[in-house]
């Protein structure tokens, strides 16, 4: 929950930085690309962590494993490198 907690904080700090308006488009794109991500990421383990209180809001193990570890490191590491 504490690492959660963190992810959404520093997901929220790219889209403010993404919703900036004296950046460039792309970096921009990217930063609001990188703070989604994270942010879907974060919401995604955050049911599988709760899935004992709330069993319906956890995917299955293997679509975790694909979709979270893609939303992180192509969408939230690339993407933050990247900007």
């Amino acid at each position: 929950m504490v690492l959660v907690a963190g992810a959404l904080g520093v997901g929220t700090a790219q889209l403010r930085r993404g919703l900036d308006e004296n950046s460039s488009g792309w970096l921009r794109l990217g930063f609001v690309l990188s703070g989604v991500s994270l942010l879907l990421a974060m919401l995604m383990v955050l049911g599988l962590g709760l899935r004992l209180i709330q069993p319906k809001w956890a995917l299955p193990m293997p679509q975790i494993w694909a979709i979270h570890g893609s939303l992180n490191a192509f969408g939230f590491g690339l993407c933050a490198l990247l900007s």
